[in-house]
Parts: structure tokens; sequence; C-alpha cells
């Protein structure tokens, strides 16, 4: 937060934030919003999991982004979503020889189904990061809000992915994202937002009135390991360790979704540099 940030860079991109960060940091970041013809993309939820920890115990703080994003109109929940109407399956053998599927609903599956209504579509496909896709995972979310008053009525606030309305979300402190044989919804169950953009001529986050000359634009993906395979992400091994057995047989049946994601961040850089 001590200098500005380099002014002929296009965009920036946060992904999981291991500390929170200061308000001088966010200053900076709003500073360089307001420049005009800049983008932000944020990677991140409020679900924090360590890497190389096979417990999946995840820890709930916004680290420090809040005032930032709520000034953009984009209020991040301090809650993780459980999306029991869609989400991660994977096909594995039992020990007595049949195929079972073990299934996450902390992992939302976003599909892209044209049946629904706009106010229920799930997957805006017209979007340019999502553009022409038929799936995506989420893993490990946190619930969205647009908050319509922080920004000027010419600031376009956009939702471009949701839950299911059977999404449940969990406030506790410490979160327990493990396998288990039995997930046990909490109501209540409604759709919940994961994706959202703000687009126009922003209004600074912090300065009452100060604008942005040109249009720039905000996009949350509020998936803490949108980026990652999350199963290798907590069994890999550090140093001497082989990692966890278990987790990373799990990690290798995840790769094939890996491509749609790939492909999206592609695109969200499409959408970063204009």
């Amino acid at each position: 937060g001590e200098n500005s940030i380099d002014p002929n860079l296009a965009g920036l991109i946060i992904t999981p934030p291991q500390k929170d960060y200061t308000e001088p940091e966010l200053r900076r970041i709003d500073e360089f919003m307001l420049r005009g013809e800049k983008s932000l993309v944020v990677f991140a939820s409020a679900v924090n999991l360590k890497p190389n920890d096979p417990t999946l115990l995840a820890t709930l703080s916004t680290r420090g982004l809040e005032p930032l994003l709520d000034g953009y109109g984009l209020h991040l929940n301090m809650d993780a979503v459980f999306d029991h109407g869609a989400q991660l399956r994977i096909p594995v053998i039992s020990q007595d020889g049949q195929s079972v599927s073990l299934r996450h609903p902390g992992i939302a599956h976003v599909v892209s189904d044209p049946r629904l209504r706009d106010e229920q579509r799930r997957l805006d496909t017209s979007f340019t990061a999502f553009f022409h896709m038929t799936e995506l995972l989420f893993p490990f979310c946190s619930s969205l809000e647009l908050r319509r008053d922080k920004q000027p009525a010419d600031v376009q606030l956009q939702i471009v992915a949701r839950s299911t309305a059977e999404a449940s979300v969990e406030t506790s402190p410490t979160v327990d994202m493990k396998l288990h044989e039995q997930w046990q919804p909490k109501p209540p169950l409604q759709q919940r937002i994961l994706a959202a953009y703000a687009q126009g001529r922003l209004k600074s986050a912090f300065a009452s009135t100060a604008r942005a000359p040109r249009s720039s634009r905000v996009l949350l993906i509020s998936s803490s390991e949108f980026l990652t395979n999350p199963f290798a992400y907590a069994g890999n091994g550090t140093g001497s360790s082989n990692g966890d057995a278990q987790l990373l047989l799990l990690a290798q049946p995840y790769t094939k979704y890996l491509t749609s994601t790939i492909l999206s961040v592609k695109n969200t850089l499409d959408w970063l540099t204009g």
C-alpha cells in the first residue's frame, strides 16, 4: 500500500489471500480502478482452507476485502454454500466391488439450463467468462448479494452464476469440508448468487463522490478454489510426506473438470483486457 499500482496494467487479479488486506492496500486498488478502463477480477470466497491439509477444516474470513467489494456493490457473505441440488459427484469402486458416487455439496456443479428464466439462470453463457459453456465446478463458495445503493444507477450490476434453489449456508467460524456419506441440508434452502460483476463509471469504494472518468469493471467469482484441483490442494504431500492417499485418488477424476476451468480463466483474461 505504500506505492501506486502501475497505471500501465490493464487489470488486477486477486486470488484467495493468505492474510488480511490492509486499508492502504485496498485504497491503492481503488485508486487504480478510478483511472478508468481498468479491470479487477477476484477469485475468492470467505471459505479458507490450508494447502496440504487433509483435514479439510475451513475457516470463514473475507480477509479484509469487504470495504472494497461492498463499495462496488458486490457483498461477500461470511458463509459457506452447500448446494444439495447440483454438486460434484465422483464415481468410485466400493470395497465390495460396487460402483458408487461420492458427492460433495460444498463443490457446486453449475450448469447451463436454457429452460430457466433469466432470474433463475444458473450460468450466464452470454457472459464472456462463461461464454457457450455447459458446466463449471465452483469449489467452496460463499453467497453474494448485490448492493444497488453503493453505485450510481448507470453502473451495471449483473449476476452471472447461481446455485440451485436447494442450497443452504453454514455460518460457523469453522466448517468441516471433508467427504461424508450423508449430508443433511440445513434450512432455509434457496438459490444463492455465486458470481457477479459491476461495470461502468465506478464510484470510489472509499471516497463519497469520486468516479472513474471512463468505464471500469469488477468481477467476483466467489469460489476459493476455483483455480485449483481442491483434492490435490489438500492432499498433496510436503517434504518427505507422500500426502493423503484418498484425496489424491479423488484428485484424478476431478481433473476432467479442469478443462472447463482453464477455458473459463482464458475467457476471463479476455474480459479483463477488454
